[in-house]
């Protein structure tokens, strides 16, 4: 799942969808710049940025116990994960 802006809120749900589907993993990414969207469009989804409007929120989610599942792969997102 690339994490972005308008879905971060369901990385949650995700976790749990791969489970029911027997997944053996659920990887989740940043957005990354490909060249596919305007500049300004690309920032406003970067909620992964500590600049982004609702980057605290963004956070908040990555402490959902969903998210420390075994199955789940954080890949360049996990720095992100609150310590505590």
């Amino acid at each position: 799942m690339v994490v972005q802006e308008n879905n971060f809120h369901e990385m949650a749900k995700c976790v749990t969808l791969g489970e029911g589907l027997g997944a053996d993993a659920v990887l989740f990414s940043q957005l990354v710049d490909w060249g596919t969207m305007a500049a300004h469009e690309l920032v406003r989804r970067q909620v992964h940025f500590p600049e982004h409007p609702r980057h605290a929120e963004f956070v908040e989610q990555l402490r959902d116990a969903a998210l420390r599942h075994p199955i789940v792969d954080l890949g360049n997102l996990a720095r992100l994960v609150p310590k505590n």
